[in-house]
């Protein structure tokens, strides 16, 4: 395992840089499924991302089939329509958490698509600024708990407001930038529907203007 050093922070790295594994998402509800794990084997995926309420028995068929398997875990809570404090959110992911970060599992991404109306925006918090502060409060209310985690900043909706459902991403990235520079790593969603949309900086290459922005 090689190692770099972040503003003062050890960072495990598990693969050379430069190389791209080949990943899948999990269930965007829940752990995975028996029906999951035949499909992973023969697809030879390098790495899979979980929610926090997956079972370690997940992690174990995971290592199983691949021993040097890259995994990482979305913290999950619901934010429909409702208001969740920083101190909410880590009551209700700690314990799943806790069984994890005993499994092994060391990254992990706070929340998911923070923009989004039904994913916190104009309820949990307002603008970029306000998840920073919540962002902030989360990791440090989990590093002591769990010390050798990595927090990652969560990956954006990508895009322009649609009817009143999201802020714009990258206004909403540069006013939460304390959190994505405190961040251990950075998530980043890159959607398209084309193969020309693929190849385009606001659709599939969104992870290039990232690293633009944030080299280290």
């Amino acid at each position: 395992e090689d190692e770099t050093q972040l503003a003062g922070r050890t960072i495990p790295v598990e693969w050379e840089y430069g190389r791209c594994l080949v990943g899948v998402h999990g269930r965007a509800d829940g752990p995975l499924l028996e029906p999951d794990f035949p499909i992973i084997r023969d697809t030879r995926m390098e790495a899979v991302k979980l929610l926090s309420n997956a079972p370690p028995e997940n992690i174990e068929r995971l290592r199983a089939i691949n021993e040097n398997i890259f995994l990482l875990v979305r913290l999950f809570a619901h934010f429909r329509d409702r208001i969740v404090t920083s101190a909410d959110f880590v009551s209700q992911v700690e314990t799943e958490v806790g069984r994890l970060y005993q499994a092994g599992v060391r990254y992990y991404e706070v929340h998911n698509e923070p923009n989004l109306q039904i994913e916190g925006w104009q309820h949990s918090w307002h603008d970029g600024g306000e998840f920073a502060n919540w962002f902030l409060e989360v990791v440090e209310r989990m590093k002591s708990q769990f010390p050798e985690a990595l927090f990652g900043y969560p990956g954006l909706s990508p895009g322009w407001d649609i009817s009143g459902q999201r802020m714009d991403s990258w206004s909403f990235l540069q006013q939460s930038e304390e959190a994505a520079l405190y961040a251990d790593w950075m998530g980043c969603h890159c959607y398209w529907a084309s193969d020309a949309d693929m190849l385009r900086p606001g659709g599939g290459l969104v992870f290039a203007e990232y690293r633009r922005r944030y080299p280290e």
